[in-house]
């Protein structure tokens, strides 16, 4: 495990049970080839695939002026919410009506690369938009062969000084997060619905700033998956996981996140509350984008999104198992094809992970 350096300004060190957070199964490359869809994805698991990307010219060549020297004049802002100077709380209504704050990525690599800087952070730029950088991005070979295509989201990068991104879940597709420059920590929650219960109020809130006191019983309780990426390792996170990703250090750090499908059985089993919600936030987004946008596009893929979740739910009911909420499913040791049926009894609650 990587050590990290101590700092009254992070947050993730300041999540509870911050110093027993579990280990995220880790890969090589070659391994990945062989396990990744197969124990990992069909069962709804993270892992961290070291040195997943770093033959990527994106690795092995970036630097803040080689980024600004190529794609220094791009504006930004164009696909997401632009340059931010505080954590944004995914679930707040302000996410749906804040006006994009919008520059050139060199304006923005200038303030990023500025040492009085405190934080500064691109969130969620599509690949598109850098285009000039898009062919640094290499394939992935253990993914690139097996995943289905993505429905809601593109491919995109973040990137920040001292960048911060609070605890929030994907809905609709799977991710793999590569790191290209800097260091950056995760941590992640299972999708269980003890630790959703109690995670979608905080979310809602910002657990960024909400005082220690202010706290709930349960969620004081939960203890995190952790994971370190250094330039070249990719994490998969879960379609419904909760997680937040906060920069290590000072510098410019770029994270590539490349989206692929889900497999139907987690996203149309409506039994679990992250489902549920996703079937929401869908609709949410979509009549936010096409008012902005003046486009039915999103509402259109709303509604196929809620065709494929009546089409596939008999399958995803019988291939779950009794009880896909139950929080044995995703304590650690439990990956198996017998206990992502429901067929072997395991831990039966989050808390039970640190004393394992």
């Amino acid at each position: 495990m990587y050590s990290l350096p101590e700092s009254p300004d992070r947050y993730l060190s300041r999540f509870p049970n911050y110093a027993t957070a579990a280990d995220v199964d880790e890969l090589t490359p070659g391994e990945a080839a062989e396990r990744f869809f197969s124990e990992f994805v069909e069962a709804h698991r993270p892992c961290v695939v070291r040195g997943a990307v770093d033959h990527w010219p994106a690795v092995t060549d970036w630097s803040v002026e080689s980024l600004r020297q190529r794609a220094g004049s791009c504006p930004i802002g164009i696909s997401g919410p632009g340059v931010l100077y505080e954590p944004i709380v995914e679930f707040g209504v302000d996410r749906f009506i804040a006006t994009p704050n919008r520059m050139t990525f060199g304006q923005f690599l200038d303030e990023a690369a500025d040492d009085a800087s405190t934080r500064v952070q691109l969130y969620s730029e599509h690949v598109e938009t850098l285009a000039p950088l898009a062919d640094d991005l290499g394939p992935i070979d253990f993914l690139d062969r097996d995943a289905l295509p993505s429905f809601f989201y593109g491919n995109r990068f973040f990137a920040s000084q001292f960048g911060y991104t609070d605890w929030h879940l994907h809905f609709g597709d799977e991710t793999l997060t590569a790191q290209l420059l800097g260091t950056k920590e995760i941590l992640l929650l299972p999708p269980d619905g003890d630790t959703f219960s109690i995670m979608f109020a905080m979310a809602r809130r910002g657990v960024w700033k909400t005082p220690a006191q202010c706290w709930p019983n349960g969620f004081t309780k939960l203890v995190p998956y952790r994971v370190v990426l250094q330039p070249g390792d990719a994490v998969y996170i879960p379609m419904h996981w909760w997680h937040a990703a906060e920069a290590v250090g000072s510098g410019v750090n770029v994270t590539f996140a490349r989206v692929f499908g889900t497999p139907h059985r987690w996203l149309s089993d409506i039994r679990l509350a992250n489902v549920r919600l996703s079937l929401l936030s869908s609709l949410l987004l979509a009549l936010a984008e096409s008012v902005r946008s003046r486009r039915p596009r999103q509402v259109r893929q709303f509604l196929r999104l809620v065709w494929m979740t009546a089409r596939h739910l008999p399958v995803a009911l019988s291939a779950n198992g009794r009880d896909p909420g139950a929080p044995r499913r995703w304590t650690p040791g439990s990956v198996s094809t017998a206990s992502i049926r429901g067929d072997v009894d395991l831990p039966s609650s989050n808390a039970e992970r640190s004393s394992s």
